[in-house]
């Protein structure tokens, strides 16, 4: 794995609010001090997925928080390239297919996992509120998409330890914030 490229360079190809998002993470006195990484294999998260090719738009690794930038194409057709309508529907769906198995296997590894879309207005607070969000709806957090019986004790556990590291890691955003307004 090249990590200079995920860690540092965009790809050519890659959106503006991609960029705005990894400049923030990268800026941001609260992400800066992790280990950010952009396209991030989703088999390296969670080794049951099947494909080698697809990866996470951000992967901010201790905090273990997955942010997916999501362009038009995530949530209407859109003729890239002047294909057909019936392409670009085929497009969508296929395009929205692989996003839930990404999500899923995410989640099943006990991941943040955090969705921008293309027209959202993306700053730092947006970012922190977002991931704050996420640990007020713990609790509310819906199951992953995998039948009960099919969980092992192991997966439980590492569950259980994943939403433990995200209450820390929400007691330390908290304190940060504290020891900003204090200042």
């Amino acid at each position: 794995m090249k990590n200079s490229r995920f860690k540092y360079e965009y790809a050519v190809s890659a959106s503006k609010q991609h960029r705005l998002v990894g400049d923030i993470l990268r800026k941001s006195e609260f992400f800066k001090n992790y280990s950010i990484y952009q396209e991030y294999p989703v088999n390296k998260i969670n080794e049951k997925f099947s494909s080698g090719r697809e990866k996470f738009d951000w992967v901010v690794y201790e905090l273990k928080l997955i942010i997916e930038v999501h362009g038009k194409q995530h949530y209407e057709p859109v003729r890239f390239g002047g294909c057909t309508p019936e392409q670009a529907i085929y497009n969508l769906a296929d395009t929205k297919s692989r996003d839930s198995q990404k999500l899923d296997a995410a989640i099943s590894m006990g991941w943040t996992y955090i969705e921008i879309r293309y027209d959202d207005k993306v700053d730092e607070r947006y970012l922190i509120n977002k991931f704050k969000e996420h640990f007020n709806s713990v609790s509310s957090t819906p199951e992953p998409k995998v039948k009960k019986k099919e969980k092992t004790k192991w997966q439980i556990a590492q569950l259980e330890k994943s939403r433990e590291h995200r209450k820390t890691q929400y007691k330390k955003l908290k304190e940060l914030r504290k020891e900003k307004n204090d200042v």
